[in-house]
């Protein structure tokens, strides 16, 4: 983390980024601020985007981002990172997994997620439901061990 409050994580070995402002996660509805990648995507290598921004009523903070690329037969291809900040103090996680439900009209109905903070560690399990849409962000009420927090989930595709 910079002094700043931001966090950069690096996707893959080419330089592919994502940009984390804490003071935007930790606000919550400023949810589709936090997560920024750091370059336009390209149609060339990537489908597609999916962040995850969310912000619970303890303190927790989490911030998954997922590439996937160009041909991918579905998510299980995707390039996943994954930050949960706890007092303040960000953990970039060993694995995440995001599933995502959509509704007939393609619009993020429920979102599932399991943060893998260590290799051989119980997941942190969040879900979450869709409160609003509009366009490829859908505003959600997450919950994760009874506590509420809300999000915002975002799908960003190339140019």
């Amino acid at each position: 983390m910079t002094d700043s409050g931001s966090l950069r994580l690096e996707l893959d070995g080419d330089g592919t980024a994502v940009e984390l402002d804490l003071e935007a996660l930790s606000a919550g509805d400023a949810a589709a601020e936090a997560i920024k990648l750091g370059t336009e995507l390209d149609p060339s290598r990537w489908e597609l985007a999916r962040t995850l921004a969310g912000a619970f009523d303890d303190g927790l903070l989490v911030a998954v981002v997922a590439l996937r690329p160009a041909g991918a037969a579905g998510h299980g291809e995707e390039a996943v990172a994954a930050v949960v900040v706890r007092g303040g103090e960000p953990t970039l996680v060993d694995e995440a997994l995001l599933s995502v439900e959509y509704d007939g009209a393609g619009t993020a109905r429920r979102v599932g997620l399991e943060v893998y903070e260590a290799p051989d560690a119980l997941p942190l399990r969040i879900a979450g439901d869709r409160v609003d849409a509009e366009g490829d962000r859908t505003t959600l009420a997450l919950r994760v061990d009874g506590v509420a927090g809300r999000g915002q989930l975002a799908v960003i595709r190339p140019a």
